[in-house]
């Protein structure tokens, strides 16, 4: 076990955000009866997720770039 984690760095945490942003709340966020704008929630949710996302890309893209250059 501690082989793996040896390889586990802070730009995959920065990678698996928003993926766990976007799948985790799916299952509440589904049957919400009420709307924001016209919108379902769980669309609104998905739409902010979007520049979480890109900005998640740019961090990790960061980290990873100062990483090599040590």
């Amino acid at each position: 076990m501690t082989v793996f984690f040896r390889f586990i760095r802070l730009w995959h945490g920065f990678l698996a955000l928003p993926f766990v942003a976007v799948l985790a709340p799916i299952p509440f966020l589904y049957g919400v009866p009420f709307h924001i704008l016209g919108l379902p929630v769980l669309l609104l949710w998905l739409f902010f997720c979007l520049p979480l996302t890109a900005l998640c890309l740019a961090v990790s893209a960061m980290l990873r770039a100062r990483e090599t250059e040590q």
